[in-house]
């Protein structure tokens, strides 16, 4: 069993707790960076193990870690450093009885308003590195919505210019959307950052909806044969839920909703994602699916990352639609 200790939102952990034969945990830091936010952790901290390891994770450049050893507790400060190494110092020794008088002793916060978000990242962490999975950065990427430096004014997008691929995946998605009245939304700029040479780019989530009392962000993926990765699309989705998450006041301020007669007549507010209970939904045709139930490592990750998500409320759902045209057939797999 393992637990990951964060101080940054960077795509490596700082350190990592691992439990023993004795089912007891060791802390473990980076030995070697491989590239690809992926490292080895075979640097061991401390000569004696622990009864209880508790991460109070943060992504404020600060994080801290409860220890119990012989029964007592005490309390390891977690440091950004700028580079891959954290810096570290156990700043209360292993004298309290209780983890909460300590905590309120050195004020320090048990929860943080990231917890969930924290949850989300260390899950995909998890399966990454378990499964030994290369990953390209991006996916897991923050990108804040800035005052609309690409113009959006709610018209639909121009498809004129997107390749036949393209162009046969947007007119799915179009067919979709108005074939269901529970999609509120769909291909809206979430997150913007600046490329090189000065150029602005989007990440525009495929829909937004409302399915039995939930919240729903969706993908939409169309493909011609079996080279589908359901993994890297589910990572797309959970970066997008945190983009969702951490721009929605920003959204909300800009209005970011299409406003065209096609558009169906629901409104929502971005801040909703914050108290509602959320689904992430990877839509896609059969080809895309007909390779998924070999038992490769990214789809037993995609697994392992879809019971995890449950464990914390978020639910994931994979979904095969089926035909050319509306009206469409829809399976949950």
């Amino acid at each position: 069993m393992e637990k990951l200790i964060y101080c940054n939102d960077g795509s490596l952990a700082a350190m990592i707790a691992r439990t023993n034969r004795s089912k007891k945990w060791n802390l473990f830091g980076i030995s070697e960076v491989r590239g690809m936010g992926n490292a080895d952790y075979n640097k061991k901290l401390f000569d004696f193990d622990f009864i209880e390891v508790v991460p109070l994770n943060s992504f404020s450049g600060k994080s801290y870690v409860c220890l119990k050893k012989d029964n007592k507790w005490g309390l390891l400060e977690v440091k950004d450093s700028k580079t891959a190494h954290c810096e570290w110092n156990l700043i209360v020794d292993y004298i309290y009885d209780d983890i909460d008088f300590m905590l309120n002793l050195m004020k320090v916060e048990k929860l943080n308003d990231n917890s969930e978000k924290m949850e989300i990242k260390q899950i995909v962490d998890q399966s990454i590195q378990k499964f030994k999975v290369k990953l390209s950065k991006s996916n897991l990427e923050f990108w804040e919505y800035i005052k609309n430096p690409l113009g959006f004014n709610g018209s639909i997008p121009d498809t004129s210019k997107k390749s036949a691929k393209e162009q046969k995946e947007t007119h799915f998605q179009r067919e979709i959307y108005k074939s269901d009245k529970n999609w509120y939304d769909f291909e809206l700029p979430i997150g913007q950052k600046r490329e090189p040479a000065k150029r602005w780019s989007s990440k525009r989530v495929d829909f937004i909806g409302f399915f039995d009392g939930r919240l729903v962000i969706c993908e939409l993926k169309y493909k011609k044969d079996s080279n589908g990765q359901p993994f890297d699309a589910l990572l797309q989705l959970l970066s997008y839920y945190e983009m969702i998450i951490k721009n929605a006041k920003k959204l909300d301020e800009e209005n970011i909703h299409h406003k065209n007669p096609e558009i169906h007549n629901k409104t929502f507010k971005w801040e909703e994602f914050h108290n509602k209970p959320v689904t992430l939904r990877l839509l896609a045709n059969h080809e895309y699916w007909s390779n998924y139930e070999k038992a490769t490592d990214k789809n037993k990750a995609t697994r392992e990352i879809i019971n995890e998500c449950s464990s914390i409320g978020l639910r994931i759902e994979l979904q095969e639609f089926i035909g050319e045209s509306a009206p469409f057939t829809y399976k949950f797999l």
